[in-house]
């Protein structure tokens, strides 16, 4: 248990010096977080859900956008929304917002689906395959190889 404190305090210790990188990263992912919760409430559904904090770094503030429809109901928001950031003390510096289009997984091109044919093994790694399992303590590890090999 005192170790466990220990680790607490050095881990309270670093999040307290100044001079830690794990207190810019802190300060940055908090000031994301408030910028995030302040979009949220500034921007009108549905484009509060499909925004999120991308960047803010010389007072440019980059956000990710779900689509280019997304985008383009945005663009007519900027101007307001800078304006009303603008008056907030943390983002007085604010110059512009760069909306970026993020591709979800859902919109990716579709990967090739794999061959229903198994990749055939060559002797040698077949070899190599049988002289783990024999050589393995690991059970769970072994009857997996096992599968393996049946179906290849």
């Amino acid at each position: 248990m005192s170790a466990n404190r220990s680790q607490i305090h050095s881990l309270a210790h670093l999040l307290q010096s100044h001079s830690g990188s794990l207190q810019h990263v802190l300060q940055k992912a908090q000031q994301f977080q408030l910028l995030s919760q302040t979009l949220h409430r500034l921007l009108p559904p549905p484009l509060n859900d499909q925004v999120s904090v991308l960047n803010y770094q010389a007072g440019i503030l980059k956000l990710g956008i779900s689509s280019q429809a997304i985008a383009a109901k945005l663009r007519y928001q900027l101007s307001d929304l800078i304006s009303q950031l603008r008056q907030m003390p943390q983002w007085y510096d604010l110059v512009t917002i760069k909306p970026i289009v993020i591709s979800s997984p859902t919109h990716m091109p579709s990967r090739p689906k794999p061959s229903a044919e198994p990749l055939p093994l060559s002797d040698h790694v077949r070899s190599l395959l049988q002289d783990y399992i024999v050589a393995t303590d690991n059970e769970a590890w072994r009857e997996s190889l096992l599968r393996f090999l049946k179906h290849h």
